[in-house]
């Protein structure tokens, strides 16, 4: 038999046809120290459309030393049910619960519980595992698995201290009020305040020792030695460290090895490693048979999205060309000019690259693609060129095209940087296209009258006519291709560039088509009232619209100042059509402007919108619903 090692799936991934369900997260906790002592099982499911509920069972197994028929040294028993209420037909143990969503809800959790005294298991050392089928309509949709690990079972309790607390909770309830802006049938913006009754509780803690007597000893969780050889893996760590190579050996327990990208050999401790995922695809999924059951194979019903060193990273800028023949950065400066096109190549430092965290080489450090996101690589091409780089990636089956445009004080290569992270950290596989306008990246004596943001400023309204070329030949491609969506993401000034560019294509555009799909705006450095003129134009033509907004912006509260306005990245507004989520609580820089992809929270949900096309009562978590005069909107808590 060939005995395969078991994952913790993490499938926040592209999507294939026919899937019906897939996993985003399964985590194991054990409880050892409690009564009574056992394992229990988290896991959120996406369900597709139309699908509502599905059956879980879950199954334990223990690896045991032996020869089997393939000589890997370990032979795979199903573990026996010790009640009936915990045992299959054929007296395994076996747990079956319902997981079930309602109404637009997509993504379904639960959690179950493994009681340890129901599992059949002798005095002594064990490695156990768990194997979930999830079944729709009565037919196995996919299988999962959780790694092997160390369970021991004592002759007599062991006595394990641990801290006891009594909670005791006095609960005062304080009347909040937040600013929103209205926009009634006639079109006339009113400002109104939405009062929130939050609780402020208070909360004493008394602690105690007390001694709890179990049985059941787990240690840390480790991977079995001998593992299969020469597949691909990417390992997810709990510091958010992420790695990807080929499975090597495992040298000891509670490791994991592997060769990395550059054939350097890496040793990870299981402990530290929140999710591991295979790179293959998957293989038919039906119902199991005693040998695949025994087998605990850990099927995946999607392919993982692998991430890479180098990623391509499009541009369309109407930047002068001041190095024609450099191939860095300082290519472009930050005077107007006529539209042009291009590619960079960026480097992403696989190894120690965190999800919103821009790793850059400090003043005393030499620049090193293993340690440093960096620009390699600034190449131009001819306008044809480009424009049938993104038909070919539009006909494509799932590709779709993300266009970025960026706020004040951001020089050219900062623009490409963000646009990079933004790709790797949402897991765009699309093309990523920055349109990099001429902002000067300054920040210095901003406030000035004629300082660099009032520059910045002049520019971006220069800029209109040249995003909107750009999107018109964007929109001729897709036509030409046949299928795909073009995305937008704005960020601050960068908002009213894209208001006013989507204003003019709606004008030229006699059609009823939406060569749009999501129009986000983050943290717009936009009056409201540019914002609900130009709205009717925006989702006349995109699948829907998403406003992050957070109060405590100090950059648009500034902005609020130098305008005597109030700025639309600072508050909600109430108007059909529009998506409005509140940043407040992911926001924790104390200017707190970037947050959109700076923040794990506000990335992982723009990953969900963009590569899984939900809406927000779909992608729940990691957002919460609120009310506001029967009206929702969203926040993160």
């Amino acid at each position: 038999m060939n005995v395969k090692w078991l994952v913790v799936l993490l499938c926040l991934s592209s999507a294939v046809e026919g899937w019906a369900a897939s996993l985003i997260r399964l985590d194991l906790e054990t409880y050892g120290s409690i009564a009574p002592p056992g394992d229990r099982l988290k896991l959120s499911i996406l369900f597709a459309p139309g699908e509502h509920e599905a059956e879980i069972e879950v199954r334990a197994y223990e690896a045991v030393e032996g020869e089997d028929a393939d000589g890997t040294g370990l032979e795979i028993r199903r573990i026996a049910g010790r009640d009936d209420a915990f045992r299959d037909a054929g007296g395994g143990f076996c747990v079956v619960t319902r997981l079930t969503v309602e109404g637009e809800e997509r993504i379904g959790e639960t959690a179950i519980v493994v009681p340890y005294d129901n599992l059949e298991l002798p005095v002594g050392r064990h490695r156990i595992g768990y194997e979930l089928r999830v079944l729709l309509g009565g037919e196995v949709d996919f299988t999962t698995a959780t790694a092997l690990s160390f369970l021991e079972v004592l002759e007599r309790p062991a006595v394990v201290p641990r801290q006891s607390f009594v909670e005791e909770q006095r609960v005062a309830v304080a009347a909040k009020r937040e600013p929103v802006f209205v926009v009634q049938p006639d079109g006339t913006i009113e400002r109104d305040e939405d009062t929130l009754e939050e609780p402020c509780s208070t909360t004493i803690v008394v602690a105690s020792e007390t001694q709890v007597s179990s049985a059941f000893v787990r240690p840390p969780i480790p991977v079995v030695a001998g593992m299969e050889q020469g597949g691909p893996v990417f390992a997810h760590m709990e510091d958010g460290d992420s790695y990807a190579g080929r499975m090597f050996a495992s040298k000891r327990w509670g490791a994991l090895t592997f060769l990395d990208k550059s054939n350097r050999a890496r040793d990870l401790e299981v402990r530290n490693i929140r999710s591991i995922a295979l790179m293959q695809p998957a293989g038919a999924v039906g119902p199991a048979s005693e040998s695949v059951e025994q087998d605990l194979v850990a099927e995946l019903n999607q392919r993982p999205w692998v991430p890479e060193p180098h990623v391509q990273i499009h541009f369309a800028t109407n930047r002068r060309l001041v190095k024609p023949a450099s191939r860095e950065p300082d290519r472009f400066g930050d005077e107007i000019a006529r539209l042009r096109y291009g590619s960079c190549l960026v480097s992403i430092p696989l190894a120690v690259h965190r999800r919103g965290q821009l790793e850059r080489p400090r003043w005393w450090e030499s620049p090193d693609p293993k340690k440093h996101i960096l620009v390699e690589a600034v190449s131009c091409m001819a306008d044809d060129t480009f424009l049938e780089m993104m038909k070919r990636a539009l006909g494509n089956d799932g590709n779709d095209i993300l266009v970025f445009v960026h706020g004040y004080a951001n020089a050219f290569e900062n623009c490409v940087l963000t646009g990079a992270r933004l790709k790797h950290d949402t897991e765009f596989a699309g093309p990523l296209v920055v349109f990099a306008w001429p902002s000067e990246g300054k920040t210095f004596n901003w406030l000035n009258p004629s300082g660099p943001y009032r520059r910045d400023e002049a520019k971006a309204k220069a800029s209109y006519g040249a995003l909107a070329e750009c999107f018109a030949a964007l929109i001729r491609q897709r036509d030409a291709a046949g299928r795909g969506e073009i995305h937008v993401l704005a960020h601050s000034m960068g908002s009213r560039i894209v208001l006013e560019a989507l204003r003019t294509v709606d004008e030229r555009l006699n059609r009823e088509d939406k060569p749009f799909g999501h129009v986000i705006f983050a943290a717009p450095d936009v009056d409201v009232r540019t914002f609900v003129e130009a709205f009717p134009s925006v989702s006349r033509l995109s699948d829907d619209v998403t406003l992050y907004y957070c109060e405590d912006d100090v950059a648009l509260k500034t902005s609020q100042g130098i305008h005597m306005d109030s700025r639309m990245g600072q508050y909600r507004l109430k108007m059909d059509g529009l998506h409005n989520i509140d940043c407040k609580n992911a926001n924790t820089s104390w200017i707190g402007h970037g947050y959109v992809v700076d923040r794990d929270m506000l990335l992982v949900d723009l990953q969900i919108l963009l590569t899984r096309d939900l809406s927000p009562p779909q992608r729940r978590p990691p957002l919460r619903e609120n009310m506001f005069r029967n009206w929702k909107y969203w926040y993160f808590p």
